[in-house]
């Protein structure tokens, strides 16, 4: 798979989401998804999709289920490594959520995109510290840019030499 690329948003502690949505209002975060997914193809989990709760526009929009009927708009795979050979060719490939699904794909994955927002408060959804080990092990910070609210880390898996 080339260019598979993760891309998250969590708080200081690995934190995701509250009661199926995001535990923080940050505009220019989601900008800064938006314009980094738009015109590429997004891969998510069930309770990602039902969190957003419509396709993601301007995207060819993923979704891993094994129970989801028909979702006009969407393509269904029973298991990211379907979803993934069903888009080997394209070019653009980011996972956006939820977390099990962020761990599934870490091992196949080039690249990164994380948003650290300046949030310490309640979560029932979080990435755990095993995850962040993984990635401090096999990837390396080539860019950081900061924000006000949030820095957004971009990350390329280690090659061997």
């Amino acid at each position: 798979m080339q260019n598979l690329c993760l891309i998250a948003a969590f708080g200081r502690n690995g934190q995701v989401g509250l009661k199926n949505e995001l535990p923080w209002n940050l505009p220019e975060e989601l900008k800064h998804f938006k314009e980094t997914t738009e015109r590429a193809t997004v891969i998510m989990g069930r309770n990602t999709f039902e969190s957003i709760g419509r396709p993601l526009p301007n995207r060819r929009n993923i979704v891993i289920s094994k129970t989801a009927g028909q979702i006009p708009g969407v393509d269904i795979y029973p298991t990211l490594g379907a979803a993934l050979e069903a888009v080997s060719k394209h070019a653009r490939v980011y996972v956006i959520g939820g977390p099990s699904l962020w761990q599934e794909a870490l091992d196949k994955a080039d690249f990164l995109i994380f948003s650290e927002v300046n949030y310490d408060g309640d979560a029932d959804a979080s990435l755990p510290e095993d995850f962040f080990e993984i990635v401090r092990r096999d990837f390396q910070i080539r860019m950081v840019r900061h924000k006000e609210q949030f820095s957004s880390t971009f990350w390329k898996r280690n090659t061997i030499n």
